[in-house]
């Protein structure tokens, strides 16, 4: 926004969506889960996950299609690139799946944990842009909610794989 410009309803929405939610807790979800470019944290060059446009400094990765993105070689053979292809993730959306499919309630639960510990936190802390840090601490405890649909995600395939 240009100096003296007031924000509306709509200006507080975007960047709610696209720092607060997106930079401030989506990365660092994705982060663990999904796979991570590099150890930089990239704040300043990230806005949106609809505005990525290929390589961008903390930014987070599956690995899968990294070489559509045109990733330079200084970063694929960098020890702090490390996909992990996304198996976290899909085994917690296979476990989550699963723990909804087989007790709603305690999945609930669970659901909560997450969203209260996550989500939450960033609509109670309401971080202003470009922190001094990171601040991914702040979510452990819905990583850890996450972390028990990857432990029901494995169960889930291991009872499919026995009835078949």
């Amino acid at each position: 926004m240009s100096e003296g410009q007031v924000p509306n309803f709509i200006d507080n929405l975007k960047f709610f969506f696209s720092w607060q939610s997106y930079v401030m807790y989506v990365r660092y979800f994705m982060w663990n889960f999904a796979g991570r470019i590099n150890d930089m944290d990239g704040q300043e060059h990230l806005i949106s996950p609809l505005s990525f446009k290929g390589y961008v400094d903390g930014d987070w990765t599956t690995g899968i299609f990294d070489g559509a993105k045109q990733l330079p070689k200084s970063v694929t053979n960098n020890l702090t690139y490390t996909p992990l292809f996304a198996l976290p993730l899909i085994l917690g959306l296979i476990g989550m799946w699963y723990h909804f499919k087989q007790k709603q309630r305690d999945a609930l639960v669970i659901t909560l944990l997450w969203f209260f510990t996550g989500l939450a936190i960033v609509l109670y802390v309401n971080q202003p842009s470009v922190q001094p840090r990171e601040r991914d601490y702040s979510y452990v405890s819905s990583f850890y909610a996450f972390a028990i649909w990857i432990g029901l995600g494995v169960i889930a395939i291991a009872d499919f794989l026995r009835k078949k």
